[in-house]
């Protein structure tokens, strides 16, 4: 285990924001996330990788006034019609997401009356200038003085950790002291 050592400068670390990119130094303790080839986002019920999915990071943070980063990324591959029922996505050129890496991944919302039943509306067989709009990642990070901020990060409404945030912290107090005491803590019930 190792814990937050003062004399390590650890690596520039670049994360994006809702407000744009932002760095710190630091190292990352924890790593879940996936690729939507990865097998462990298939969807177990029809076979084919997830359209949407979330990534989680802890970092260990050097030089600031807090120790830990809880880095969530809230991922998607999927565009819709823009005149189309779904209110979710960005206005998009189609030629402005060939230049992000999630473009070959990029699927057709299946909602009926959105894309579904038109194969001919994939984004290679539109125009450059034709508009989708393409769901976007939602980025959230945590800046945590301590373990139990940690915790307190991943905590869901009802007080229990579930999913991703209990494997990021099964993970975390294995390497790391700070919140391997946190979670060794007998909490009532």
């Amino acid at each position: 285990m190792t814990t937050n050592n003062e004399n390590d400068n650890g690596q520039l670390v670049r994360i994006q924001t809702r407000a744009g990119p932002r760095t710190f130094r630091g190292e990352v303790i924890v790593d879940l996330s996936r690729d939507f080839h990865d097998p462990k986002n298939i969807d177990k019920r029809t076979g084919k990788p997830r359209v949407r999915w979330t990534d989680m990071f802890l970092y260990r943070v050097f030089g600031q006034d807090f120790q830990y980063v809880v880095y969530i990324v809230v991922r998607s591959v999927v565009y819709h019609r823009p005149d189309g029922p779904c209110v979710h996505g960005v206005a998009t050129r189609v030629k402005n997401l060939a230049t992000e890496d999630r473009y070959l991944n990029m699927r057709p919302c299946a909602l009926r009356g959105c894309f579904s039943g038109m194969p001919d509306d994939h984004l290679d067989d539109l125009d450059d200038d034709d508009v989708v709009k393409a769901e976007k990642d939602i980025y959230t990070q945590h800046k945590c003085a301590d373990g139990q901020q940690v915790v307190e990060s991943v905590l869901e409404p009802d007080g229990n950790i579930r999913g991703l945030g209990q494997r990021m912290l099964d993970e975390a107090s294995v390497l790391d002291e700070g919140i391997a005491q946190v979670m060794a803590v007998e909490k009532p019930l």
